[in-house]
């Protein structure tokens, strides 16, 4: 064992500090990423979904529908659809 935990001074203080300023900023970046995203659960797949997305987009989001990402996500089980991640370009 090496580390803070057997003793070994190997791993001093800056190096733990180090450690947790990346998984700090780390973190920070993953939840800004994630906060352009939303869920849309029910939506099935057809051709009239873009129709249905860019009216989502545009009257609720109040986003162009060209600005965004979407793609389906999970498995499909059974009848039901599955979920659609729609990224926003912006916050």
């Amino acid at each position: 064992m090496t580390g803070i935990i057997s003793g070994d001074q190997s791993a001093g203080p800056s190096s733990v500090s180090s450690n947790i300023s990346q998984a700090i900023s780390h973190t920070v970046k993953d939840q800004l990423r994630r906060k352009r995203n939303v869920v849309v659960s029910g939506l099935p797949g057809s051709n009239d979904v873009d129709n249905a997305l860019r009216s989502l987009c545009e009257n609720i989001f109040t986003v162009n529908h060209e600005e965004t990402k979407c793609r389906r996500i999970g498995s499909a089980a059974g009848t039901s659809p599955r979920c659609l991640l729609i990224t926003l370009a912006s916050d």
